[in-house]
């Protein structure tokens, strides 16, 4: 998995991904230049990284490294490069994640969004404190997931379902069999006529779109 990433202080894009020998139990997220030449390294962990993604935070002016492994979720100070905080409980270790995104809330919280989407649960965390928030159990196996707001989060379910969840509520609705199969692709944009608009693609071959009540 790779990710890009601007650096202000020295004006210099970056590739940042993650590489590793798992038989050595050992796993490293590189920030490299565009020439391919190793910036900085972070020992990540053991295990597979799903995805990385990169957090701007205005509150300490600091750049973090969010990196989804399979059973926990890490997070790094870039310029010191060092550990920042370690998302998992007692409840949470024994969950494989694959989703991953970032709520900045209006009122100066952040928060990470994972998932386990073979367990069909989503967790939310306070990226600050490193506290579980909420678990949020949807009772069925989904694929992707795509966070349209602060409060709305879509889900497309391995049945073809879209399933909509109110993340300060958690009231969840659900359109049934919008696709044949399981939706792979969720994700939105605005049209001039038509306002703000869903897009989801199944693996039924069908993109679909539709409009987006606020």
């Amino acid at each position: 998995f790779a990710t890009f990433f601007f650096d202000n202080k020295i004006n210099e894009l970056f590739i940042i991904s993650s590489s590793g020998d798992y038989s050595k139990k050992s796993s490293n997220i590189n920030i490299l230049d565009l020439t391919g030449k190793l910036h900085k390294e972070i020992k990540n962990s053991n295990e597979t990284t799903n995805c990385i993604k990169i957090l701007y935070d205005d509150k300490s002016n600091k750049v973090y490294i969010i990196a989804l492994n399979e059973s926990c979720i890490k997070s790094y100070d870039y310029d010191q490069n060092i550990l920042y905080k370690k998302y998992s409980n007692k409840d949470t270790h024994v969950y494989t994640y694959n989703n991953l995104d970032i709520i900045k809330t209006n009122y100066g919280v952040t928060k990470l969004i994972t998932s386990s989407s073979a367990h069909g649960i989503i967790f939310i965390w306070n990226f600050h404190s490193g506290n579980l928030l909420n678990k949020i159990n949807i009772e069925e196996k989904f694929f992707t997931m795509f966070l349209y707001n602060e409060r709305s989060l879509f889900i497309g379910s391995m049945k073809g379902n879209l399933i909509i969840i109110d993340l300060l509520s958690q009231e969840t609705k659900k359109f049934e069999k919008i696709h044949k199969n399981y939706i792979s692709c969720i994700n939105s944009f605005s049209h001039k006529k038509k306002g703000k608009c869903l897009i989801t693609h199944g693996n039924d071959n069908f993109i679909k779109i539709f409009k987006i009540s606020e």
